[in-house]
C-alpha cells in the first residue's frame, strides 16, 4: 500500500504573508491619497486667489490702504515726513496714492501698524478724542488694539479701550491733511466707514438708476471703479445703497428721509 503524506500548512510563513499584505495595502492608501490632493489641487483656479484672500482675511503682514467709503479716492497717511516716523504724529487723510499703508490684523482685531516702520502703531489715547501714530511697545496694549473691517469690507474702525467710539473724519471732510478723530460711533453714520484694501486707485461711479417705488420707498446703488492710469493690479471692492421715501400720494406725498449707507460686502467692479 501506498504511503500518503498528510497535507500539512507551513504556519511559520503566515506572519510574513501578513505582514507583506499590510505593507502592500498602507502603500496603496498613501499613494491613491497622494493622487487625489494632485487632482484637487490641478483643478483649483489661480485666478479666484484674490476673491478668497479678500474673503478670508489677509495674511499677517500683507500692506494695505484704508480708504475713507464717502470718497474711496482719500486714505490714512501718518502726518509729516516719510523718511522718518516719531511718537505723536497726527493720523490724516490724504489722495490715496500719497497715503501710507498699513499693516492690517487678518482677524479684523489687532495692531495698526504702519507699514514704512513697522515699530509704530495707530494709538487712541483713552478718555480724549485724539488719534496718533506710536512705538508699538510704549503704549498701553488697550490704546493700539482696534476692531476693523477685513480687506474687502466696510465697516467701523474701533478702539479696544472706549466700547462707544470710532475713528471718524470730522464733518466728512476728507481735504488733504485733516485730522481724524476719536468720536461717538452713533454720530453720524457716514463720516465712520472706512474700507480696507490693496489698491489705491479707486473712486466712486455714477449712481445707477432709481428703483420703482416698493413700500413707499426706493434704492440707488454705486460702486467703487479703478482711476487712471496705474501701475497697480487694481481690483475695487465697495459698494454704497441709498434708500428714500417715495414722494407719490399713496406714500403720503412727501419724502420720508434719506438714509446713505454703505453695504458691509465684498462687490468687485
Amino acid at each position: 500500500m501506498q504511503n500518503v503524506e498528510p497535507w500539512t500548512t507551513d504556519v511559520s510563513s503566515k506572519p510574513c504573508q501578513k505582514t507583506a499584505w499590510l505593507t502592500s495595502m498602507l502603500l496603496t492608501a498613501t499613494l491613491l491619497l497622494a493622487a487625489a490632493v494632485l487632482i484637487k489641487t490641478s483643478m483649483s483656479n489661480p485666478g479666484d486667489a484674490q476673491s478668497r484672500r479678500l474673503a478670508d482675511g489677509w495674511p499677517e503682514g500683507e500692506p494695505a490702504f484704508i480708504a475713507f467709503v464717502p470718497t474711496p479716492n482719500k486714505c490714512w497717511k501718518a502726518r509729516g515726513p516719510r523718511t522718518s516716523v516719531s511718537n505723536g504724529q497726527a493720523l490724516v487723510m490724504w489722495d490715496c496714492q500719497n497715503a501710507d499703508k498699513f499693516i492690517v490684523p487678518s482677524s479684523g482685531f489687532g495692531m495698526i501698524k504702519l507699514e514704512r516702520d513697522k515699530r509704530f502703531c495707530l494709538n487712541a489715547p483713552g478718555g480724549a478724542h485724539t488719534l496718533q501714530i506710536w512705538r508699538c511697545n510704549d503704549a498701553p496694549r488697550s490704546n493700539v488694539q482696534f476692531s476693523l473691517p477685513i480687506p474687502g469690507k466696510v465697516g467701523m474702525v474701533k478702539p479696544s479701550n472706549q466700547a462707544s467710539v470710532c475713528v471718524d473724519v470730522p464733518g466728512g471732510d476728507s481735504t488733504n491733511g485733516r485730522r481724524l478723530q476719536q468720536w461717538d460711533c452713533n454720530s453720524h453714520v457716514e463720516h465712520l466707514q472706512f474700507i480696507v484694501r490693496p489698491t489705491s486707485r479707486c473712486v466712486w461711479a455714477t449712481w445707477d438708476d432709481w428703483s420703482e417705488c416698493q413700500f413707499c420707498k426706493k434704492k440707488r446703488v454705486r460702486k467703487e471703479m479703478p482711476h487712471g492710469f496705474s501701475a497697480e493690479n487694481v481690483t475695487c471692492h465697495a459698494g454704497e445703497r441709498e434708500i428714500v421715501g417715495c414722494e407719490t400720494p399713496a406714500c403720503g406725498g412727501t419724502s420720508s428721509g434719506q438714509n446713505a449707507e454703505a453695504k458691509n460686502g465684498s462687490l468687485t467692479a
